[in-house]
């Protein structure tokens, strides 16, 4: 009988040891949960602040682009940007010539040369 008395009491012991020690894991757990929480809440607040200056370069950006395209299809209405494609034109015209110009001489020297 003083053995089951004595597994009587070690299970009572290891039941009360059992009961600390989840009771221990509980308190260490919401400790862990609660730092989770706190740095959760922390990168929230971060990404959060980084978004808004994110949004803040765009919207910047944005009006740049916004207002340079404004300002192209202005250009583009008044004719100006057509007077520059002439003129652009135009001096792509006269390398070509002075090209083609070039090319004939060779040409006809090799002609020559050939004769």
């Amino acid at each position: 009988m003083s053995e089951e008395k004595s597994t009587g009491t070690n299970e009572k012991d290891l039941s009360a040891k059992a009961e600390a020690a989840w009771q221990s894991a509980k308190e260490q757990g919401g400790k862990v949960a609660d730092k989770m929480s706190e740095k959760a809440g922390e990168l929230s607040q971060e990404a959060k602040a980084k978004l808004g200056e994110l949004k803040e370069d765009a919207s910047k950006t944005w009006d740049k682009v916004e207002h340079k395209a404004e300002e192209l299809m202005d250009k583009a209405k008044s004719g100006e940007l057509t007077e520059e494609a002439k003129a652009k034109l135009g001096e792509l015209k006269e390398g070509a010539g002075k090209l083609w110009g070039k090319l004939k001489d060779r040409l006809s020297g090799d002609e020559e040369e050939k004769k």
